[in-house]
């Protein structure tokens, strides 16, 4: 089996695919390829890290580059000891066709998309939608968890009576 792992640079959905990293053994997955799609700019968590970054490292180019590669590097971690053979890619494009092309380019059995929870991040999630929706694979969307984002947990009622 050929897994594609793609991911929006978010902590919250790298965590839950290297959970689900776990599910995979070396005797059911070949290859993984892991694709992260950069430019053009978007709302999504790698954008945001690349922001953050961009002012230490007076270049946005060079930010892209490497909060890129930190994602990579992580994926790769996460997926060492699960599969056979593992690459990477870093493309710019329009992130549906690109993740739909570099499926069928490995001939991929299964897209694993690992996203945020946010549910700031509707941009993320509505391309993960359009994903789903064109994809002649299974798609599998690891979301985030909600505890990763504090903020936007139910309040509790607190009586003051």
């Amino acid at each position: 089996m050929n897994v594609l792992c793609v991911s929006d640079g978010s902590d919250d959905g790298y965590d839950t695919v290297r959970v689900l990293a776990g599910a995979f053994g070396r005797k059911l997955v070949g290859k993984i390829k892991i694709l992260i799609v950069t430019w053009p700019e978007r709302e999504s968590p790698l954008w945001d890290k690349a922001a953050e970054l961009w002012q230490a490292a007076d270049d946005l180019h060079d930010a892209m580059g490497i909060v890129t590669q930190r994602q990579l590097d992580r994926l790769k971690s996460a997926f060492e000891s699960h599969a056979g053979l593992i690459e990477s890619e870093i493309t710019v494009g329009d992130p549906v066709h690109e993740v739909l092309k570099s499926a069928k380019s490995i001939s991929a059995d299964l897209v694993l998309l690992g996203i945020t929870s946010n549910d700031h991040r509707r941009q993320v999630h509505r391309i993960s939608s359009e994903i789903v929706s064109k994809s002649p694979i299974p798609v599998v969307i690891a979301y985030g968890r909600a505890k990763a984002h504090p903020d936007h947990q139910p309040k509790k009622a607190v009586n003051r009576a």
